[in-house]
């Protein structure tokens, strides 16, 4: 299931996602702020769906060891990783982007108390 929110998440972003994995350093005219679909709700899907993902697997699984170690390792990944993309973000759209952020969520438990330093 969360693996489809994060594939979802690439349908809707379109072209303008052409590297997954990559952040792009610099605004291409392709570049456009996606407001819609899944995300009018998440800022972060396909972070989401991986965060969920890697914690659900481990749950299935019932290995608490794996549990504790994989939802550790990806929430301090994506608790570095968010703040520098959203730095990019506004620096690429600017109050819009504020804007979004403010009326969005990330999804990942205490991610956005973890966050609140950066803003």
């Amino acid at each position: 299931m969360f693996h489809v929110r994060a594939r979802f998440a690439k349908e809707t972003c379109g072209p303008s996602d052409r590297c997954p994995g990559m952040l792009a350093q610099e605004q291409r005219d392709e570049h456009v702020l996606v407001t819609h679909g899944i995300y009018s709700v998440l800022r972060h899907p396909a972070y989401f769906g991986y965060f969920w993902w890697a914690v659900g697997t481990q749950i299935l699984l019932a290995n608490p060891i794996c549990l504790i170690t994989y939802t550790a390792a990806t929430f301090f990944f994506f608790r570095n990783r968010i703040p520098y993309e959203e730095q990019l973000l506004i620096r690429f759209f600017g109050q819009d982007y504020i804007e979004y952020r403010d009326r969005t969520y990330i999804g990942i438990p205490f991610m956005t108390i973890a966050l609140a330093h950066t803003r």
